[in-house]
């Protein structure tokens, strides 16, 4: 399985834009289901630039938004993937899309921010590139929203 996500990465990063779409609804369909982590340790990192990489460059919002939820479903699962988005230089563009995206947009970016925000280490990194909205964000009472 290991292979396959290292494949799945390859064609998210270097594939057709109609290739890269399809990857990554795929990956955003995969990575809710438990039994996908099992022998993707490994290649985490690698998922999260590539799908990273798609959500900072958008092509397609279709895209983005596949990006951004399942980037949401990883951090859900795996606690250092926060750091991980913090330290890619997604937060600034996630606080972009909630100021300049449609509502669909800005909710999957609000979701996500915040679980970036929910570790330590993720807002320590996130404050060297936003500390205004750490700020804000961290007195905010607690909300659940959905993706």
């Amino acid at each position: 399985m290991r292979h396959s996500w290292r494949h799945l990465v390859c064609i998210a990063e270097n594939d057709s834009l109609a290739g890269r779409l399809n990857i990554v609804l795929a990956i955003k369909d995969v990575v809710p289901c438990d039994r996908a982590f099992t022998d993707m340790s490994l290649t985490v990192d690698e998922v999260i630039d590539a799908l990273a990489k798609i959500i900072k460059s958008p092509f397609c919002p279709q895209a983005t938004k596949a990006g951004m939820v399942a980037t949401y479903h990883l951090v859900l699962y795996i606690e250092r993937i926060a750091v991980r988005l913090a330290t890619a230089g997604l937060v600034p563009m996630l606080v972009e899309a909630l100021v300049d995206a449609d509502k669909s947009m800005s909710g999957k970016a609000l979701v996500v921010l915040d679980a970036v925000l929910a570790s330590e280490e993720g807002r320590r990194h996130t404050r060297s590139r936003c500390p205004w909205f750490v700020k804000k964000m961290t007195d905010l009472p607690l909300f659940e929203n959905k993706i």
